[in-house]
């Protein structure tokens, strides 16, 4: 599988039609090339070809739940830079290793153990394969590099962001994909943002909202279809769906980016973001942000994060929107006495992250931007409203009884507007997609629903309605490219 023909597999099931990518003549070369490869590690001594058979099947595990997950394939560009999503105690590299994915990997495995076993002792099969599989590993190399017209580590480097693929992989499998983005250099070159058209949200309705006080929600891992979900006759989330049912609502991307971080970098800046870089990492100025123009307004503007602030460089991000007001794990738990817990990265619970934006919301022109985090984590019963084990349902049902307890403290024509940063790990979402509400206590905005109810919508297209709902300037950075 390291030799691509997972992405193939993968591509082809997120479109729904597989024979298409065994149809295809680049699956066919890197199969072929698979095969070779296959028979000289079935010719390596007995300590070599253990090390890489349990090499290849860890590695196939994560690079398929890493392709279900992100609907990508795995660059060595995206290993480089999340890297540091990795604390090592909460968060691993199997962190998001699906154990429904094991099963066929490990069968190959063994497979592969079997077969040196019986082949490996016989010298005529060893001599008769080494030239030939050699040969053939060279030839077919060859010919997929002649193809694209490149040499052997020279990358085409066609990122698409819509269709999330990547040639370098598509061409040439991963292990070689991935020496080719190291031995080119294509991991250490700058970061390239990308603006996105207008276009499709033009016909969006504009009506007028209140802007004296305006909370922003990003709520962790929040699949749309939450918005009608029910456990045995009861709502999973009571709350969220009345929000929706007075609320405009409409239909968002909700693949993940990388990390979290990558959503809001996209939805505050109107930009796109690819599966291979944090762009918090990298980026320092921020001319476009939503923050920084209610900062320039003269509203008092804050952040409020679950996570602790040097995590994805977040605290030096909003700093750099010119965000004063920043409440982070740490200046939350010290400042409110309230505990960290023991889940996801030491997080604050979204109950007491909401008693604490509840507590700082003051009187006057306010944009408050809040980050949940505890929906990220389902291995623990966080209500007692569902019997059973701990599932994503308990976990919405926690985060919706502490929007509800938050949205009453609220005063009317305080403006909300709610988003999922991407779908769930583990939720029965089929639609690969979030919702994105705008909802003000004491109005109805209902009336405004239409026809673009089933339309899909990008976090930078949504960027750039919410800056017309809101009336703010157009970004400097629509529909052009710029290199930092």
């Amino acid at each position: 599988m390291l030799a691509g023909e997972a992405f193939y597999v993968q591509s082809a099931v997120f479109k729904g039609s597989v024979w298409s990518a065994l149809e295809s003549k680049d699956f066919r070369r890197l199969l072929a090339l698979d095969v070779v490869v296959s028979l000289l590690v079935l010719i390596l001594p007995p300590l070599m070809f253990r090390i890489t058979a349990v090499g290849q099947f860890l590695m196939t595990a994560i690079i398929l739940s890493y392709g279900r997950l992100f609907h990508a394939p795995l660059t060595f560009s995206a290993i480089y830079n999340g890297w540091s999503l990795l604390d090592g105690e909460r968060m691993n590299l199997f962190s998001y290793v699906y154990p429904e994915l094991v099963l066929c990997p490990l069968i190959l495995c063994g497979i592969r153990v079997a077969l040196h076993g019986m082949l490996y002792q016989r010298i005529r099969f060893r001599a008769a394969v080494l030239p030939a599989a050699l040969l053939g590993a060279f030839l077919l190399m060859h010919s997929i590099s002649a193809r694209e017209g490149l040499g052997f580590f020279e990358m085409p480097l066609q990122k698409s962001l819509n269709n999330i693929t990547y040639d370098g992989i598509r061409l040439r499998g991963y292990l070689w994909g991935w020496a080719s983005e190291v031995f080119s250099g294509s991991v250490a070159e700058g970061v390239v943002e990308t603006g996105c058209l207008a276009a499709r949200i033009e016909k969006l309705p504009v009506f007028p909202v209140p802007q004296k006080r305006i909370v922003l929600m990003q709520v962790e891992s929040l699949d749309y279809d939450v918005l009608d979900a029910s456990f045995h006759g009861t709502p999973v989330a009571p709350a969220l769906q009345e929000l929706a049912r007075t609320g405009f609502v409409l239909r968002m991307e909700g693949v993940k980016r990388l990390g979290s971080a990558n959503s809001d970098y996209e939805l505050l800046n109107a930009r796109q973001a690819t599966q291979d870089i944090l762009y918090y990492l990298h980026i320092n100025k921020f001319p476009d942000s939503i923050l920084q123009e209610y900062v320039q307004r003269g509203y008092t503007t804050s952040v409020f994060h679950g996570l602790y602030g040097s995590y994805m460089n977040l605290r030096n991000s909003y700093a750099n929107m010119g965000v004063r007001n920043l409440f982070f794990a740490e200046e939350i738990a010290g400042e409110g006495g309230l505990p960290r817990h023991d889940l996801f990265m030491r997080q604050i619970l979204d109950g007491d992250l909401f008693h604490f934006v509840a507590k700082k919301r003051e009187n006057g022109p306010r944009f408050d931007m809040v980050i949940t985090i505890t929906m990220h984590d389902d291995s623990v019963k966080m209500s007692k409203s569902f019997h059973g084990p701990a599932s994503y349902f308990d976990t919405v049902r926690y985060f919706d009884d502490s929007l509800r307890h938050f949205i009453s403290t609220l005063s009317d024509d305080d403006l909300v507007i709610l988003y999922g940063d991407h779908e769930s790990y583990n939720g029965k979402s089929k639609t690969h997609q979030v919702p994105f509400i705008v909802y003000c206590k004491g109005k109805d905005f209902s009336q405004y629903a239409g026809s673009h109810e089933d339309d899909v919508y990008t976090r930078c297209e949504l960027s750039l309605y919410l800056r017309r709902l809101l009336q703010l300037p157009s970004p400097s950075f629509a529909n052009c490219k710029k290199q930092y």
